[in-house]
């Protein structure tokens, strides 16, 4: 009867044994399936990153994401890609969805590739002088005119145009040579020459 009895209590052990170990794995895999996916980048070969916020780049943009994870990408609203591991190399702004594998959690974010510089119009005044005329100012980071030398190209004079707060319309008088450059916030520049006579 012992025999009986030790067979019957290891067999009811076993059973239990088998059962947590079943929880446990469910369990575990469920954690994994909670699991907030990570989008990645990297721009100019600089190290992986996680992509924690919405962000701007005006060269081309490395993206992948968690493994086992897919992908979703749309490009200005419309479908564009579904490769988990991607560089992007257009400009526009791209909308990057990753799913676990259960479906249960996604991550987006949005990656914008911007390489246009700043909108400036030059417009020549009909009292000789120039106005400077920024499309957005919200768009400008730096804003300098340099007045040169017309016969050595020295710099006389630099001035910083968003000083203060940059103007929309901002007028030069002052007879001689300028180079106007201006800079947005991920680098993109324009640079223009005027001269007044």
């Amino acid at each position: 009867m012992k025999k009986k009895t030790i067979s019957i209590i290891v067999f009811i052990i076993l059973i239990i044994a088998i059962i947590v170990g079943i929880v446990l794995i469910n369990g575990n895999k469920q954690q994994e399936d909670d699991v907030k996916p990570i989008i990645y980048y990297s721009s100019n070969d600089v190290v992986q990153s996680p992509l924690i916020e919405d962000k701007s780049f005006s060269d081309n943009v490395k993206i992948s994401c968690t493994e086992n994870c897919s992908s979703s990408i749309k490009k200005d609203g419309k479908k564009f890609s579904n490769e988990a591991n991607i560089e992007l190399s257009e400009e526009g702004i791209y909308e990057i969805t990753i799913t676990t594998p259960s479906g249960k959690t996604k991550e987006t974010k949005k990656v914008t590739i911007d390489r246009t510089p700043p909108e400036v119009e030059i417009k020549e005044n009909n009292s000789g002088s120039y106005t400077i005329i920024f499309k957005d100012v919200k768009d400008v980071e730096v804003a300098t005119l340099i007045k040169n030398d017309p016969d050595t190209g020295e710099t006389i004079s630099e001035t910083n145009l968003k000083e203060g707060q940059l103007q929309k319309k901002v007028e030069i008088k002052e007879k001689g040579y300028y180079n106007l450059r201006v800079e947005d916030k991920l680098g993109n520049f324009m640079s223009k020459k005027i001269r007044i006579k």
